[in-house]
């Protein structure tokens, strides 16, 4: 049952994951894009990693999101023109071919490796106290520059968004 739930969730997760790149409008996107986060926090459930899918549903699906839909509606986008998007379909085609190729690959590789005897989570965090710990001593600075670099995009945006006069 686990592993059709996986499955499914993973076809799911792809199929919208196509849509957010497929898609013209900018705002459909961004939900299709909630919707491949979603199932990518129903796969950590399934691997028992409940921590990672509270963080992936509240951080990226709650916080991130809400800073581009923040952004789509701030600058107001217009649907891309079809005559670009079709000079750029083969090349992100052959990008995207390669890169899932190369996941494919990687996956299969460590197939052996899943199924040991603990879980994923166990073998990778105890619990949600060595987890916090480990990220506020060992991966501060990587942290605080992360949100840093957020807060100049965010900046850098409302200023172009003003600069340009999009918002009208």
């Amino acid at each position: 049952m686990v592993i059709f739930l996986s499955v499914l969730f993973t076809l799911v997760g792809l199929t919208s994951a196509v849509f957010v790149v497929t898609n013209k409008s900018p705002m459909n996107g961004a939900l299709f894009l909630i919707v491949t986060l979603f199932t990518v926090a129903a796969n950590y459930v399934l691997l028992t990693a409940e921590f990672l899918a509270a963080v992936q549903i509240i951080v990226y699906a709650g916080a991130i999101m809400v800073l581009i839909i923040f952004v789509v509606q701030l600058i107001g986008f217009q649907p891309v023109k079809d005559s670009i998007l079709q000079k750029q379909t083969p090349f992100a085609l052959v990008v995207v071919s390669l890169v899932f190729v190369q996941i494919a690959f990687f996956t299969l590789r460590s197939l052996p490796e899943l199924t040991s005897e603990a879980p994923l989570a166990e073998q990778t965090l105890d619990h949600a106290a060595s987890f916090s710990r480990i990220l506020f001593t060992k991966y501060l600075v990587p942290f605080e520059i992360a949100s840093v670099l957020l807060l100049v995009a965010i900046i850098g945006t409302v200023l172009l968004a003003q600069h340009k006069g999009i918002r009208e």
